[in-house]
């Protein structure tokens, strides 16, 4: 989860975001 580590550095919130995003589609499908 790259996302994580890149999180750390800067918009967190954003990437958080993102990645629920994700994930949300992923076991959406």
């Amino acid at each position: 989860m790259r996302i994580a580590v890149f999180a750390s550095g800067r918009g967190s919130n954003l990437l958080a975001i993102h990645d629920a995003v994700i994930s949300g589609k992923l076991e959406g499908v």
